[in-house]
């Protein structure tokens, strides 16, 4: 999770000593206090500057470079654009070809190292009132549908987890549709939205599919920092699993089953989960040379010890049903 991160600056250190010798000058204290002073000053910033080393060298991740294709299919790429705080992750807006006029926004951001339903499971619940349906006017909300569950294929063949709804909003000519497709890959959540009339309503579905079959499998993360996979995955037992689920994370870090696994079974899914530990998306250091020729980026770069293990954005235990 993030926690507020106060550095020492050197304006700050600056006052102190200034402060110190003025004392000193006016007489208000002895030289050897002065000095006292400054030399806590000095240690009282070598510490933190160590704790700070320590935190970026153990944090989960400190830099991130998410990674989307400039053009996929009959999607093109219109802009991208970090926020300011890396928390809030990268904004990637894509058009269709063609007449449908309308937006695919995808936000990109770091949530955590967790088990891919638990992530989908925090995504529904911050896209949970459809609220991006009443942006700048009154019209409540229709229809809301549950979550549909959908699997998208990689191009390794590795399917991702994803989530997909509709929702719809407003009266007569004004009334119209909103999509939202989830999916949770390298720690990060990627979120796509679009509004639309609802004389489209059919389209926009059909292309929020493709979206997800087209884009979705191009817009990754590399990450550095203390986030290889164990060797050994860590089994989850769960009450159950839907047919034709993963039994194995994406990232190769859990094995899901409703009891534990035995014999051939347990040496298969451990053999899954080192080669998907291969794949992971922690690397040592960035290379221009593994871009794609249609490739684009942004960099995201963490505070020392800002992004931990845990996911940043968890629902509130009163919201829970």
């Amino acid at each position: 999770m993030f926690r507020p991160w106060i550095p020492i600056a050197a304006g700050g250190l600056l006052a102190v000593l200034a402060a110190a010798a003025t004392a000193s000058a006016d007489g208000g204290a002895e030289p050897q206090d002065a000095a006292a002073a400054a030399d806590a000053v000095m240690q009282a910033a070598r510490e933190r500057s160590e704790a700070d080393e320590r935190a970026a060298r153990t944090q989960l991740v400190r830099e991130s470079r998410v990674l989307f294709p400039q053009r996929a299919g009959k999607f093109e790429l219109q802009r991208s654009a970090r926020d300011p705080e890396p928390e809030n992750g990268v904004v990637i807006v894509y058009r269709y070809d063609g007449d449908f006029d309308t937006d695919f926004e995808i936000r990109v951001w770091p949530l955590g190292n967790v088990a891919a339903d638990e992530a989908l499971a925090i995504g529904a619940e911050r896209n949970g009132t459809c609220l991006g349906l009443n942006a700048g006017h009154a019209m409540p909300v229709v229809q809301m549908n549950p979550w549909k569950r959908r699997r998208i294929e990689l191009d390794d063949e590795r399917l991702l987890p994803a989530w997909q709804r509709l929702c719809s909003n407003g009266t007569g000519t004004e009334r119209a549709v909103f999509h939202t497709l989830i999916a949770y890959r390298d720690f990060y959540l990627i979120e796509l939205r679009i509004v639309a009339p609802m004389t489209e309503a059919r389209r926009a579905a059909k292309l929020v599919e493709r979206a997800g079959d087209e884009l979705f499998p191009r817009i990754h993360v590399q990450n550095v920092g203390n986030c290889l996979p164990p060797a050994r995955p860590k089994l989850l037992i769960v009450d159950e699993i839907d047919r034709g689920a993963d039994r194995v994370s994406i990232d190769g870090r859990y094995i899901y089953a409703t009891a534990k696994p035995q014999g051939r079974e347990l040496e298969k899914l451990t053999r899954i989960a080192a080669e998907r530990r291969r794949k992971t998306s922690c690397v040592v250091s960035f290379s221009m040379a593994s871009l794609l020729p249609d490739e684009k980026f942004e960099t995201l770069r963490f505070p020392a010890g800002s992004f931990a293990s845990q996911p940043l954005h968890v629902p509130a235990r009163d919201q829970e049903k």
